[in-house]
């Protein structure tokens, strides 16, 4: 996986950008990917989203009876959001957050199923 450093260089050679103009460029073009958390766990599990978590991803494997989703307690934006996506069907679901409100949650997922959370004014808000 080429560094920041490394895209700022290429970036100089082929647009004639000094190498710190480039830097910045691939330093914001960087910020702009998203922050995906893996994850296999097994049924009966609890995966504890990390804070500046743009998506979590549970992996496929067989169907998950039970999983526990807790989403950060200290978000690194007032809007962050989460998007749950599942490669495989989970018969119970619970998201929970220990030290911010929760409004809508879900029970289930379906193969290839989503939810998104959106952090607004100290709870998280479903929001897909």
């Amino acid at each position: 996986m080429p560094t920041t450093q490394d895209l700022a260089n290429a970036l100089a050679r082929t647009n004639g950008k000094t190498t710190q103009e480039a830097l910045n460029i691939a330093q914001t073009m960087s910020a702009l990917s998203p922050v995906v958390q893996t994850e296999n766990p097994a049924t009966g599990s609890t995966v504890n989203v990390a804070a500046g978590t743009d998506i979590l991803l549970i992996g496929s494997g067989g169907l998950l009876l039970a999983l526990t989703i807790n989403l950060p307690d200290n978000p690194t934006t007032r809007s962050q959001r989460v998007r749950i996506l599942s490669a495989r069907p989970i018969t119970v679901v619970s998201v929970t957050t220990t030290a911010n409100g929760l409004l809508g949650g879900i029970s289930s997922m379906i193969i290839n199923g989503f939810a998104e959370y959106l952090f607004v004014s100290g709870s998280w808000y479903r929001s897909g």
